[in-house]
């Protein structure tokens, strides 16, 4: 073949997917990243008394919504494995207040938010490509 030729090495590629296989098989990192982003947008939801709509006010006292005395604030952790990340609650009227319920209005405090969804993509993008640049 006359000119310029581009050859493409099978072996090079096939090593980087191998390595992206096992990185995909074991990715507790990246989980511990997404769940980080997660964690920290639902404490973000809790300081500014609820994004991107603030919560309804209290009616019958003064304060911040759901945050009388930090309880379910500090209730929220994640849970991480190589196959997932988990952020929640285990407080009993989480559900109540996260959802609303009968006179308690809906103040969506497990809610992420448009950029925490560009973050996790990333982050996916990031650890799943580390090695083909």
């Amino acid at each position: 073949m006359a000119g310029a030729i581009i050859r493409i090495l099978s072996r090079a590629i096939e090593r980087k997917l191998k390595a992206a296989e096992r990185r995909a098989a074991n990715a507790r990192a990246m989980f511990e990243e997404i769940g980080e982003i997660v964690l920290v947008s639902v404490q973000d939801n809790f300081d500014a008394g609820g994004r991107p709509k603030k919560w309804p006010a209290l009616k019958k006292r003064q304060g911040k919504p759901l945050q009388d005395t930090g309880r379910l604030l500090n209730s929220i952790t994640k849970r991480v494995t190589s196959r997932s990340a988990e952020v929640g609650t285990n407080v009993v009227y989480a559900a109540t207040h996260n959802y609303g319920r009968d006179h308690i209005p809906q103040r969506e405090f497990m809610l992420l938010q448009d950029e925490d969804r560009e973050d996790i993509r990333e982050a996916i993008g990031e650890y799943l490509t580390k090695g083909f640049k």
